[in-house]
């Protein structure tokens, strides 16, 4: 019985890790040096031009905020449901853009982030963003 409460237990911590992880192929990072964050809609109109050009219905975006007290936030894109080649397009798309949004703040562009509910502040709310 003890060895069977050890294998239940060993398993919910293992499948618990999991659902508090995720893996993102690119993250963008929206920061503030004083006044706020860089105005996204140079982003908004590149994500929409992108997937009227490449006949997406929609591209969907994760919101990760607040990731501090100016505002700051992530927008983590899964792109599951897009083929190697056009998520390799969309990330480049997205490289050239996003050195540009400097408004008032930077935004970063981070590929192949982890992010761990445990890392984030505790008052951290997700949101599915839908583009169309």
């Amino acid at each position: 019985m003890k060895q069977l409460l050890v294998l239940l237990t060993c398993i919910f911590l293992v499948s618990n890790s999991a659902i508090a992880q995720q893996k993102y192929p690119v993250v963008i990072q929206f920061n503030s040096h004083c006044c706020g964050v860089p105005n996204d809609t140079p982003l908004v109109k590149y994500i929409n031009d992108f997937r009227k050009k490449f006949h997406r219905k929609s591209i969907y975006a994760i919101r990760i905020s607040p990731m501090g007290r100016e505002g700051e936030y992530w927008l983590a894109f899964s792109l599951t449901n897009m083929k190697r080649d056009t998520r390799l397009r969309f990330i480049q798309g997205l490289e050239t853009l996003i050195p540009t949004l400097t408004d008032q703040g930077a935004a970063n562009l981070v590929k192949d982030l982890e992010i761990q509910q445990a890392d984030l502040p505790p008052s951290v709310q997700k949101k599915r963003i839908r583009f169309r």
